[in-house]
């Protein structure tokens, strides 16, 4: 997003930063927004997004921290709804069938990590969400700020 501190584009940020916790402070995430270019300068090599994570500098990004109440509002619900609807009552292949579910994601957790499964379908369930919501208020100008925005778990970067 260019130059989100400053005038219409802070407004888009404040939006979409609305938005966002809309969708997952009730699922218990806590957000700290961000550019990228200013964590790629005060953050080891090892770690830095780098321009195949976050192409320009002004990229806005937000740290998601799970709280407590995210194991009973996020995991617990989800693990069960996942083996309700697909009638399935092995965690393992339940996680099989996710996988396969969201086979075009970028990033993907590891097939035998429910705990970080639940969490990367609640995100990219609130991204699309929130991007699908905003779009209805937003100019053709704005929603195309939107076309690439993804979750980038911290496995991504590490």
């Amino acid at each position: 997003m260019n130059s989100p501190s400053g005038g219409k584009d802070s407004s888009l940020v404040q939006c979409i930063l609305k938005e966002l916790a809309e969708e997952l402070s009730p699922y218990g995430f806590d957000m700290s927004p961000f550019l990228s270019g200013w964590y790629d300068a005060n953050i080891s090599s090892k770690v830095r997004l780098g321009s195949d994570l976050a192409p320009y500098e002004d990229c806005l990004c937000i740290c998601l921290i799970s709280s407590p109440q995210m194991f009973e509002k996020t995991f617990i619900p989800t693990v069960f709804d996942w083996c309700k609807e697909s009638g399935i009552e092995s965690l393992d292949n339940v996680l099989k069938c996710l996988k396969t579910r969201f086979c075009g994601s970028r990033f993907l957790p590891g097939s035998d990590d429910p705990f970080d499964w639940t969490v990367f379908v609640r995100l990219q369930k609130a991204l699309s969400n929130s991007v699908q919501n905003l779009k209805l208020n937003l100019t053709p100008d704005e929603s195309t700020k939107l076309n690439n925005a993804e979750w980038i778990p911290d496995y991504a970067i590490r």
